[in-house]
């Protein structure tokens, strides 16, 4: 696989950045009744994650339960008092022996069911943690560790923001607990609140003065400090509109031998026009500016080519492999697309989906595209037809781009370009 990125020119308001990217052999193109997959980009080795196997605690069926045995006429604390010892002692297996006993045997007991959720949580069980949680809450409803445990759990199992929900709930019930205000602050890191995180890392050092990781907080802190001030972004010039009608110089040069190949972008008839000549091709135009939270809104007509194409708009463009990609294309299909570190371009919903509301063939189309904090959402002519919740790429350019499938050629004129602040309705 290879792929070619070519000169950057600067004309007009734009920086057009034209890239060109080759794909080697795939399956067919999907018919009308089919998804859509989108070509798949040049992809960088990545690591395989470790996947955690903890031990079997399960015993025997056929083996004395030790437990059972020696537990007698043992109370439900005390079994839970055997337990942690247990585990203090490294025995996990008759710790959750023990748990479960205490379960049996007061299954009315909230502190049985937190306790064992920890032993969950601690052997990397996140789902089985949070049943347990479920059920300490449910008999004990105002229990604070219990809705923090619970939210750590709900972030090892990948859902940030139920974790948030909870970790928050804590901090309600009791605003004490230093270690959810850290943890609060993680979980709002991988979501890009850089604020929340501050604040909650400036409370947590309040609480916890003699914190052993202090000095390593005091220096994220201010990190995140230089980090807004250095990706803040004025919006000053927003709205900005372009109809295109200034057509006194060109935004591609077809002398760069590396695109006149397979395409070009110049503003022409009105608007900016991207032509895409080769197959499993895309070549798009950016603004060369940084945006934050935002909405783009283009029209856009195919006058050429086939239509198993895609055309739309890109946000957050940080580099060449990190962007979204909100589509659509010339035989009714749409998607929302994410490339990350350089990876495939992937489709969020696994290749692009069929809709009625996109004029088909030679039709134009509204697109309007919002980025606004971590929701991402694909309006087709004032219709909305995807939202996707992602932080992984929380500021960038914006773009207009189109491209092939294995169908060389394809011709596409965008026009009525504006890009806004997005507004909490959007």
């Amino acid at each position: 696989m290879m792929f070619k990125q070519c000169v950057t020119l600067h004309k007009s308001w734009f920086s057009i950045l034209l890239l060109a990217f080759f794909i080697g052999a795939c399956a067919a193109p999907p018919t009308a009744e089919e998804d859509k997959s989108l070509p798949v980009l040049p992809t960088l080795p990545t690591e395989e994650e470790d996947v955690l196997a903890p031990p079997a605690l399960v015993v025997p069926e056929e083996e004395v339960n030790p437990i059972e045995e020696s537990s007698g006429q043992q109370s439900p604390q005390e079994l839970l008092e055997a337990g942690n010892a247990a585990e203090v002692a490294g025995d996990l297996e008759s710790a959750l022996g023990y748990y479960d006993l205490a379960i049996q045997t007061a299954p009315e007991y909230p502190e049985a069911y937190y306790t064992r959720a920890r032993l969950f949580a601690d052997l990397a069980q996140p789902l089985l943690a949070i049943e347990d949680y479920n059920r300490a809450i449910e008999l004990q409803p105002q229990w604070a560790l219990a809705f923090y445990g619970r939210g750590v759990a709900y972030f090892n199992a990948g859902d940030g923001q139920q974790a948030v929900l909870d970790l928050s709930e804590a901090i309600r019930i009791d605003p004490t607990i230093a270690e959810a205000y850290r943890d609060r602050a993680i979980v709002e890191r991988g979501l890009y609140l850089p604020e929340s995180v501050i604040a909650d890392l400036q409370v947590y050092l309040a609480l916890a003065p003699d914190a052993e990781d202090r000095p390593d907080i005091e220096a994220l802190i201010g990190e995140l400090e230089d980090e807004i001030l250095r990706l803040e972004v004025s919006t000053e010039g927003l709205p900005f509109f372009d109809d295109f009608s200034d057509n006194l110089a060109s935004w591609f040069d077809s002398t760069v031998p590396e695109l006149g190949e397979v395409g070009e972008g110049k503003l022409d008839s009105g608007g900016y026009r991207i032509t895409v000549d080769d197959d499993r091709f895309a070549i798009w135009a950016r603004t060369g500016a940084s945006f934050t939270d935002i909405a783009i809104n283009v029209d856009a007509t195919k006058v050429g080519g086939d239509d198993d194409n895609f055309y739309g708009v890109i946000c957050r463009y940080q580099n060449i492999e990190n962007f979204y990609a909100l589509l659509v294309s010339s035989d009714g299909f749409y998607g929302i697309a994410k490339r990350l570190d350089g990876g495939s371009l992937e489709a969020f919903r696994g290749g692009l989906e069929p809709s009625d509301v996109i004029n088909k063939g030679s039709g134009t189309n509204r697109i309007r595209a919002v980025c606004a904090q971590s929701t991402i959402k694909l309006y087709v002519n004032d219709v909305l037809l995807m939202q996707v919740t992602d932080s992984s790429i929380p500021f960038g350019d914006v773009a207009m781009i189109a491209g092939t499938y294995d169908v060389p050629g394809t011709d596409i004129l965008f026009d009525n370009w504006q890009v806004e602040a997005a507004l909490p309705t959007d």
